[in-house]
């Protein structure tokens, strides 16, 4: 055998970090809102991290230099904590959105599905009009379709 153990272990440990030295690492927030670290980019959102940077151990600095590194990093927590909130809200309120449509669009549905007749107003005269069969016929297919779209 070519070399001893040790020698073979701290050959590898050494290509191990050599290799993954030069290896990104990237952050990216999906679609919950939760942060993940990866070594390969996914989607648009995400950002690759400088891990090289010679400041990244503040405890090296000054006291001067710790307290502005701890200040920058709670409020980058404190920025991502926000977005993450308004994420978080904007896909609430595109729920209730959804929710409101899909409930508007079922009882429409019902309605029309238990109405004697449809009618609709008379643009010009404004007094209601009855509809056909074959306008009976489309209004049912579009509160159909709008329960398909809305009620997912």
């Amino acid at each position: 055998m070519a070399g001893n153990i040790p020698d073979r272990i701290a050959a590898a440990l050494l290509l191990v970090f050599s290799v993954s030295a030069g290896a990104g690492v990237y952050k990216w927030v999906d679609e919950n809102g939760q942060v993940h670290y990866g070594d390969a980019p996914q989607g648009e959102s995400s950002e690759q991290l400088d891990l090289n940077n010679k400041k990244a151990d503040p405890a090296a600095d000054n006291e001067t230099g710790r307290r502005e590194y701890r200040k920058k990093l709670l409020d980058s927590y404190a920025t991502e904590r926000k977005q993450k909130q308004e994420q978080k809200a904007k896909q609430e309120e595109q729920q209730a959105e959804q929710k409101q449509r899909c409930d508007q669009a079922r009882k429409r549905l019902y309605d029309y599905e238990h109405a004697a007749f449809l009618y609709d107003r008379d643009k010009k005269t404004g007094e209601r009009a009855i509809l056909n069969d074959e306008q009976h016929k489309a209004a049912m297919e579009n509160a159909r379709a709008a329960v398909k779209r809305y009620c997912k």
